[in-house]
C-alpha cells in the first residue's frame, strides 16, 4: 500500500492497478481516481484552500485577467463553487 500525507492527513492507495486513492479524517473521509482530486476533496472537508498551493498562494482565489478572482481550481477543483462566477474583491 502507497502512502502520502496531505495537510496531516493520509491519503492511501492499493497497490492495485486502477485503486483509488481514499483518505479518513475524524469522521468523515472519501476516495478518488486522482491524488489531485483527493488533496481537493480534503481541502473542502476543512473548508480551506491548500497553503502550499502553487497557483493562489494559499489564499483560495486565483487572479482572473489581473483584475478578478475566481475560486481556485487546485484547491477546489472545477466548479466547486458553481454559482461564484467572480470574486471583485481585490480589484485592481
Amino acid at each position: 500500500m502507497t502512502s502520502i500525507t496531505h495537510r496531516d492527513i493520509t491519503i492511501t492507495q492499493a497497490e492495485v492497478p486502477g485503486a483509488p486513492f481514499a483518505w479518513v479524517h475524524d469522521d468523515a473521509g472519501g476516495s478518488a481516481e486522482a491524488l489531485d482530486e483527493a488533496k481537493r476533496q480534503i481541502n473542502r472537508h476543512l473548508a480551506t484552500p491548500d497553503p502550499d498551493c502553487t497557483i493562489c498562494a494559499g489564499s483560495g482565489w486565483e487572479e482572473l485577467l489581473g483584475w478578478r478572482e475566481v475560486p481556485c481550481t487546485a484547491c477546489w477543483g472545477p466548479g466547486f463553487w458553481a454559482g461564484v462566477k467572480h470574486h471583485e474583491r481585490n480589484q485592481k
